[in-house]
């Protein structure tokens, strides 16, 4: 009986591995649903594509994540299926940081350097949230701090 439920249990396991691993897939631009590629071109209309992208498949429906160069600096894109933008990563100079966020950060770890910085923007039923990710590198640590465009402070790993 134990054998049975092992085996059973190593089934499930294997179904659900097979499940996870075929939901984030590589695609080759051509295989990308022009409604897709339009809502990244709106955006981006100097952007330049990259065959990047990734398709997820999850219970919420079918994703796509658009990787591309603009005026220098990367970008990713998700949209679904239908056209919809759902979020926008992209590169950002730490110098180019809102003022308020240079200033937080400033005050927060006067000791600091900033090396990378990142501007992520989730869209929700048109809805944009935006927050900031930047690596600081204070007191002998490296940080990741996820910071509001207002300055607030949201998040701080080590």
């Amino acid at each position: 009986m134990k054998i049975l439920v092992l085996e059973a249990a190593g089934a499930l396991f294997m179904s659900l591995a097979g499940t996870v691993i075929a939901a984030d897939q590589g695609v080759s631009l051509d295989h990308v649903p022009g409604p897709v590629l339009a809502a990244v071109k709106a955006i981006y209309p100097a952007g330049v594509i990259l065959d990047e992208t990734e398709k997820d498949v999850d219970h919420d429906g079918t994703t796509y994540e658009v990787a591309l160069m603009n005026h220098g600096k990367r970008f990713k894109v998700e949209v679904d299926s239908e056209g919809t933008l759902k979020e926008i990563e992209g590169e950002v100079a730490p110098a180019d940081l809102p003022k308020a966020v240079a200033d937080a950060l400033a005050k927060q770890y006067p000791d600091r350097a900033l090396t990378t910085a990142e501007e992520h923007v989730d869209i929700d039923q048109g809805r944009e949230t935006k927050v900031f990710k930047v690596v600081v590198v204070a007191g002998g640590k490296t940080l990741k701090v996820k910071i509001r465009p207002d300055g607030v402070i949201e998040d701080v790993d080590d």
